[in-house]
């Protein structure tokens, strides 16, 4: 029958109380991961901000080229009106 060999870890585990083990550990890599998190995060909050700009920049750009034209139908309509209402009722 095969046999399983026994690892026993030479590390000691520091008890603040019987029941409750505290074991010791590194979280470097942990520190590392959540600020990669926190730089990812950042860089969406930009790109959002610049996508947001961008829609405003065009919708701004939109509405002032409805208004330039509004404005030009309004002066050709004005130009060609006939004085006192001539050909009104013709």
């Amino acid at each position: 029958m095969p046999q399983v060999p026994t690892i026993t870890s030479q590390a000691k585990l520091e008890t603040d109380r019987l029941s409750k083990p505290k074991p010791r550990f590194d979280d470097a890599q942990a520190r590392a991961l959540a600020g990669l998190g926190s730089a990812v995060s950042g860089l969406g909050n930009v790109l959002a901000r610049r996508e947001c700009n961008i829609a405003r920049m065009k919708a701004k750009s939109g509405l002032n080229g409805l208004q330039r034209l509004g404005q030009e139908i309004i002066e050709a309509f004005f130009e060609n009106i006939h004085v006192a209402g001539q050909e009104f009722l013709d």
